[in-house]
């Protein structure tokens, strides 16, 4: 029964217009009463509320932070128009060693490697459970864990699936090389599957990090020797089912696939592309499964595609942003590109004008002429250059030349702010991984 007003509302109008509701207002009508309360926690609003929402997409993306310290794992949720970010994730989790995590139906499931448990996450109504603890020897010897986390439509169970692998079998013989246990979020349980359950899976097989559910089954890549498969498990009935990997073209074959699910169209492909071809001239292949999961069908490929530096470089980029390092200067442009400008910018030509930009404005080659061709110690370069950037502090990288004791600076770090324009720290945290020079006496050349 829907909650109503004394005006006395049409039961089904107000369920309705009550699905609509962002999950934080039904989180706050939950206070009205004991009754609003029961029939907002009752399964059957629940699952069409969730059914709603799932038109509202959004893009969640999993990255390491290396401003964050320890490099920690960081969720953040995005509208899909507008990549802006509305929600910081995981804020429970910064004491968490973030591993793995799968998303289903707007829930996150979170494999903690520091603590070993499995915690489940709504990030809409910030609650978090974590499972009873199971298989807890993997605190002391070496394993490999996998998570996967799906729900059966059909009667609305939601279970976690936990493969734990064995490094060392052949040192602890009485143990499996491989177990798995299944937690059903309603009985707040654990069964673990017999090993026969487990037989189609060979001790070699790698199984990947990543899941994806569809349709009551979740799904990983597997592999051994450069063969592949997809491992497939019916979350109903708690069996195991290993799927044949598509007839796929010689320059496929060794050709690692990644699970895709298709927006509306709730089935699971595979994207595999060519092993042997670059990148950016390659084909890329989308494979649907069937719905018995008995048959792969190719449903598109594309390709090649168009290279990913596409661009107008600006003016004076030959001269100033040159690489000893990379066999071709368009190749370290795209490093560069790919590994940080995609963080600062929508588009090349902007993050490149940016560095040339700040690379004339700090003007290094002519303020530091007066220490060229001559030692000098770390933190005298240190110092100096940092007063160049309002005192703020750099990194120095230093190159040692062989079968000499003569240390080079070859790269100086300066940080700056995403907009470009205003000189930040570098972070400490990156120092070790960034800075090695100490406090030897360095040549500048």
């Amino acid at each position: 029964m829907a909650p109503t007003s004394n005006a006395q509302w049409p039961e089904d109008l107000a369920t309705s217009i009550l699905l609509r509701f962002p999950v934080k207002s039904i989180i706050r009508f939950k206070c009205v009463s004991t009754t609003w309360r029961c029939f907002f926690d009752n399964p059957n609003f629940v699952s069409q509320h969730l059914r709603i929402s799932k038109k509202n997409q959004r893009i969640v993306v999993g990255y390491t932070d290396e401003h964050e310290q320890d490099d920690k794992k960081v969720l953040r949720m995005f509208h899909d128009t507008t990549l802006a970010t509305f929600d910081d994730w995981l804020p429970q989790f910064h004491a968490l060693g973030v591993g793995q995590f799968c998303l289903h139906d707007g829930l996150v499931c979170v494999w903690d490697m520091i603590n070993f448990r499995i915690g489940l996450w709504n990030p809409a109504t910030r609650e978090i459970r974590f499972l009873p603890e199971y298989y807890t020897d993997i605190k002391r010897r070496r394993y490999l864990n996998r998570i996967g986390f799906g729900s059966d439509p059909i009667l609305n169970e939601y279970k976690v699936i936990f493969f734990v692998k064995n490094l060392k079998s052949h040192k602890t013989p009485l143990l499996p090389w491989l177990r798995c246990a299944v937690y059903k979020i309603s009985t707040d349980s654990w069964r673990e599957l017999k090993r026969e359950e487990l037989d189609l899976l060979e001790e070699k097989m790698y199984i990947n990090i990543r899941n994806a559910c569809v349709n009551g089954v979740c799904y990983w890549v597997v592999s051994k020797h450069f063969s592949y498969y997809v491992l497939a498990f019916d979350i109903r009935n708690e069996v195991l089912k290993l799927i044949e990997w598509p007839h796929i073209p010689d320059t496929q074959q060794n050709a690692r696939g990644d699970l895709v699910i298709i927006p509306n169209i709730d089935c699971i492909s595979l994207w595999i592309s060519d092993s042997y071809a670059d990148s950016h001239t390659s084909n890329h292949d989308f494979w649907v499964l069937s719905e018995q999961g008995q048959y792969w069908t190719k449903l598109l490929t594309i390709g090649p595609l168009l290279e990913l530096l596409s661009f107008n470089p600006p003016p004076d980029m030959y001269k100033f942003w040159r690489t000893l390092t990379m066999s071709s200067v368009e190749e370290f442009w795209e490093h560069e590109w790919e590994d940080h400008g995609t963080c600062q910018s929508a588009l090349p030509e902007s993050y490149f004008s940016m560095g040339i930009s700040l690379y004339k404005r700090i003007d290094l080659a002519s303020k530091l002429s007066n220490m060229k061709s001559s030692s000098h110690n770390a933190q005298d370069f240190r110092k100096k250059i940092s007063q160049i950037v309002d005192n703020k502090q750099v990194m120095l990288r230093c190159a040692y030349e062989h079968g000499t004791t003569t240390i080079f600076l070859s790269e100086v770090i300066v940080c700056v702010d995403m907009t470009g324009q205003h000189f930040i720290d570098c972070n400490k945290s990156n120092k070790s991984k960034y800075d090695n020079c100490r406090g030897n006496l360095i040549t500048y050349a």
